[in-house]
């Protein structure tokens, strides 16, 4: 199995944020993610398997 690390260590560029600046997904926005979930800063929706392809289509709209 490959390891992350070196991929985990780059900053990605996901395009412009809804404020119009960029969008970075940097190591430590991906740790301070993960924490949250862990402290339960951040709460994470339950998956149910159905997949609503017109909250998709309003989401790429």
């Amino acid at each position: 199995m490959a390891s992350l690390g070196s991929q985990l260590l780059k900053t990605c560029d996901l395009g412009p944020g809804p404020d119009g600046k960029p969008a970075e997904l940097t190591p430590e926005r991906l740790s301070g993610f993960f924490f949250g979930i862990l402290t339960g800063k951040v709460q994470i929706a339950d998956l149910d398997g159905s997949v609503d392809i017109e909250e998709i289509r309003r989401a790429l709209a």
